[in-house]
């Protein structure tokens, strides 16, 4: 991206502008996983795995070199029986990130099944999500070249990164309940969340002109008509949300299906110190809602009505809040045999948006879609 502006500094004059968006990206994984019976009610699995990852972004890094993430990772779960009415597993992985060290990651779920029609379930777990190597790499500078004066070049830094980032984690405890009623026909799942995050990774403004440099040089702040605040990126927050899920699904037959959802969400951010905190808080919908009705014809098309609903929210980083989201998807499909072992599936959906309201930034808007599919399966 290249361009040419007045730089508003008398002493730079008019500026040259160049930055390269070009990006190149490789992953390679590799995993090995073993089960086997430790015991007739115990059930054992392990594994081991690498993953490499590289990246060139001289954009986004001010280099043209590629970085490098190397991960190893060893996991383990462990499935006991003690009796019929109780499933214990615990398991845990163990990560080595390149950038960001050692990590464990345990987790424990117990499920109580005190008939073939209920279950109750328990589960602890610690996560972590290593910075990706854009996040702890992050350093975008725009140079100005100066045009009166050649020679001269101007480095106005926008992103930057500490020297180390440390992972975000998150400790979560679920509960619930599962039962079937009706003869099976009708399910309900309720469930009882809290997720603790930590170290969450954002950006805090500062101001650009302590740290600009006259061709490599720091020099004393002054002012340059093309923005004045440097985005720091580190482990800034702690959010903890926490709610329920609610899901029934009934099926009377084969050929019918009823399906409603609905999630609530609290999100407990702290005091509200700064704007950042509250774009954390506001970036998690209050209320989510879904429902469903499905029916397959005799002729074997089939026919589905769907309504969803999310609550208002703000995208981080978006600097746009969304209202309330409605959409009305509607679907049909068929499928038509052409030979033994292979046959046609034809559908059509329609996304109909009852909200015509901003879509992550204020240059889309949510409207209606359709779509077509067609694929042609063989054995």
């Amino acid at each position: 991206m290249n361009s040419i502006f007045e730089s508003g500094n008398p002493v730079l004059g008019k500026v040259a502008a160049t930055l390269n968006f070009t990006g190149y990206y490789d992953r390679y994984d590799v995993e090995f996983e073993h089960q086997f019976d430790a015991a007739h009610n115990i059930r054992f699995l392990w594994g081991l795995g690498a993953r490499n990852d590289r990246v060139m972004q001289p954009a986004w890094l001010d280099s043209q070199q590629k970085f490098d993430n190397s991960i190893q990772r060893v996991f383990s779960n462990v499935e006991w029986r003690p009796n019929r009415f109780f499933i214990i597993n615990v398991g845990a992985l163990w990560e080595h990130s390149q950038l960001a060290g050692d990590d464990l990651s345990p987790r424990i779920a117990v499920n109580y099944l005190p008939s073939a029609h209920h279950s109750f379930r328990f589960s602890a777990s610690h996560a972590i999500r290593t910075p990706v190597v854009v996040e702890s790499n992050f350093d975008l500078n725009l140079r100005l070249n100066s045009i009166d004066i050649p020679g001269l070049t101007v480095a106005l830094p926008i992103f930057s990164s500490p020297s180390e980032l440390e992972p975000e984690f998150v400790d979560s405890i679920e509960a619930g309940y599962h039962g079937l009623f009706i003869n099976k026909t009708l399910t309900l799942d309720i469930k009882l969340f809290r997720n603790e995050f930590n170290n969450l990774i954002d950006d805090t403004q500062v101001s650009t002109l302590q740290y600009v440099t006259f061709n490599g040089v720091p020099t004393a702040p002054f002012t340059i008509d093309a923005g004045d605040e440097l985005k720091l990126f580190d482990n800034l927050h702690h959010v903890d949300i926490s709610g329920y899920e609610v899901e029934i699904n009934y099926r009377p037959d084969k050929n019918n299906l009823w399906h409603a959802g609905y999630a609530y969400n609290r999100v407990d951010v702290g005091p509200l110190l700064n704007n950042e905190i509250e774009n954390i808080r506001s970036s998690v919908p209050k209320d989510l809602f879904n429902i469903l009705a499905a029916h397959t014809f005799d002729n074997n098309i089939w026919l589905s009505t769907a309504l969803y609903y999310t609550g208002s929210m703000e995208h981080l980083a978006s600097g746009n809040p969304q209202g309330p989201m409605r959409r009305l998807d509607i679907n049909t499909g068929t499928t038509l045999s052409v030979a033994n072992n292979q046959h046609i599936d034809m559908s059509l959906g329609l996304q109909l948006a009852l909200d015509k309201n901003t879509d992550f930034l204020r240059e889309f808007t949510v409207d209606n879609r359709a779509f077509i599919e067609i694929s042609y399966t063989f054995n």
